[in-house]
């Protein structure tokens, strides 16, 4: 049988879930969705997201995640999205070991998004 492979079916669910969701923000308020989709806590809810969707699939959600990331971020919004979860993503590691208001907060934002995508 011809056609997407099942990990693709689901990649392409998973970007029509966020994509609505991130389409119904910026439509509530795009100033202020267009501010948050870039932040922490955005980046860490999509992350969270798409390794947990696959995870309740049966797939390895890391390994999904690493897979497919790129291409649902793409298919949102092309290169931003992709390129404000992996800058996120590198600043939350350097982070780890900061002290300081700021990372405190930005550490707060990564954990609460990345509980909010888990659920």
């Amino acid at each position: 049988m011809f056609g997407f492979s099942k990990e693709t079916k689901l990649s392409n669910e998973i970007g029509e879930l966020l994509h609505g969701n991130i389409r119904e923000a910026l439509i509530n308020n795009e100033a202020e969705a267009g501010i948050r989709i870039s932040g922490m806590f955005s980046s860490a809810f999509i992350y969270s997201f798409v390794t947990s969707l696959a995870e309740i699939r049966g797939y390895d959600g890391d390994k999904f995640q690493g897979k497919h990331l790129k291409n649902i971020c793409h298919g949102i919004l092309p290169k931003t999205l992709y390129d404000s979860v992996l800058k996120n993503s590198a600043a939350i590691e350097m982070l780890e070991s900061v002290e300081g208001d700021f990372a405190k907060q930005q550490r707060a934002l990564f954990f609460k998004g990345v509980e909010a995508g888990s659920s």
